[in-house]
């Protein structure tokens, strides 16, 4: 039987525990933990390091995860981006490393805890979820 999503994100929560990296579950993830929560086919993750993390990560998470080998910037937030795809399942993390916008500082900065099945991870507060929704909807891309 193949893992759920919620699953799949908390092995990376605890991969980023054993490895003493800082993170916030971002996206539908963190409007599902204050609204209605809705299906979603991947996770969007921010990391807080300066590390190259992945190899020591995929060890962690799982050999059946496939991390793509082609770093990518993502344009909206102007931050590097790792994409790693459960082939199984189809279900796609995307990590983010953490911006040098003042907001994303700021709402990192405020992150709590939430849960995922049960589990207490890092998410942001409700209000940086709609502020980033808007400042998303802005910028042409919806989340």
């Amino acid at each position: 039987m193949s893992p759920t999503s919620n699953e799949l994100v908390l092995r990376f929560t605890r991969a980023f525990d054993a490895l003493g990296i800082s993170y916030m579950l971002v996206g539908s993830l963190s409007s599902n933990a204050y609204g209605i929560p809705r299906s979603t086919k991947d996770a969007d993750i921010v990391l807080q390091t300066d590390q190259d993390i992945i190899d020591r990560l995929h060890e962690l998470v799982g050999a059946e995860f496939t991390f793509e080998p082609q770093v990518s910037f993502e344009t909206v937030t102007n931050t590097i981006r790792h994409v790693a795809e459960h082939p199984t399942s189809g279900f796609v993390i995307e990590l983010f490393y953490l911006s040098s916008d003042p907001h994303d500082q700021i709402r990192f900065q405020r992150r709590r805890r939430g849960r995922l099945d049960g589990v207490e991870v890092w998410i942001p507060s409700a209000e940086d979820v709609v502020v980033t929704k808007l400042r998303w909807s802005r910028s042409g891309k919806s989340r």
